[in-house]
């Protein structure tokens, strides 16, 4: 998923209950994890590896989206990459639980 950087970006649309924002950096990672894993059905994503993603080259702490529900949990996320080169923005890594599947977060992230 991606958007040439030029385009309009229009503000999202979300149910009522929900939100979104950057992810919070160290302090969202335990609960990003525990996304993640819930998302993909697997444990192959770690603390470790999710941290030295927030020190990565190219990483944009502003692109690293997460979608809240009304109780404060992370419902989805989606991590953005900008390639200059190529003049995109792209959308690399997005997931859900399955109890937000239903709901189109990968239009609004």
């Amino acid at each position: 998923m991606s958007r040439p950087l030029h385009d309009l970006i229009l503000p999202p649309e979300l149910p009522p209950g929900f939100s979104i924002r950057s992810l919070v950096g160290v302090n969202d990672v335990d609960a990003w994890v525990a996304l993640h894993r819930a998302a993909f059905g697997t444990q192959n994503m770690t603390v470790e590896y999710r941290l030295a993603m927030l020190d990565a080259p190219g990483y944009d702490p502003e692109l690293d989206l997460v979608v809240m529900a009304s109780g404060g949990e992370l419902s989805a996320y989606c991590v953005g990459f900008i390639s200059q080169e190529e003049n995109l923005l792209t959308g690399q890594k997005v997931g859900f639980i399955e109890a937000s599947r239903s709901i189109t977060f990968s239009k609004v992230l």
